[in-house]
């Protein structure tokens, strides 16, 4: 009898174990938790993008950052703050551009330990004020980035953009 009684608790373990693994509410809070640290990163980098905070944005973009813009091109971190991004915060701050657009939308967050890959979308318009209004409507873009989490801080490593067809 005592065999048995061993037994049951032994398969009755094992069945706890296994409804534990394959449950899907630990599984999705587990990937929320995840995916809401990594956005996270993602929002602060942003909202310094937008503000012209290049100390922010140089601080959380890779070292050995690579991006490949609209146009095909690759640039590397210098080149891209350089070519790409000091000249936005420069004409940000003599008021001949303005962001009037930025949407992201289906986002989506893979992550494979320290390193998330997230990709989606991203409607964007932006103006220099100091010309009549323009019409033109808001471009949209398909997105995909890379972020590595390096001594405990989030860095967009990989960016890659293309206008979507309108």
């Amino acid at each position: 009898m005592r065999r048995i009684i061993l037994l049951f608790i032994f398969v009755l373990s094992i069945n706890c174990f296994i409804s534990q693994a394959q449950s899907p509410k630990k599984k999705q809070a587990s990937k929320t938790s995840t995916d809401a640290e990594v956005l996270k990163a993602v929002d602060k980098f942003y909202d310094a993008f937008r503000a012209g905070d290049i100390e922010t944005v140089k601080r959380m973009t890779a070292d050995d950052y690579l991006q490949t813009d609209v146009n095909g091109k690759v640039q590397d971190k210098l080149a891209w703050l350089a070519e790409y991004y000091v000249p936005i915060v420069e004409r940000m701050k003599a008021g001949k551009f303005r962001s009037e657009v930025f949407e992201r939308s289906d986002i989506q967050v893979r992550r494979y330990g320290d390193v998330a890959v997230l990709i989606g979308i991203t409607k964007l318009k932006s103006s220099d004020p100091t010309k009549p209004p323009n019409a033109a409507k808001p471009r949209v873009l398909r997105f995909t980035q890379v972020w590595v989490k390096r001594h405990g801080q989030w860095q967009r490593a990989v960016f890659h953009n293309a206008w979507l067809p309108e």
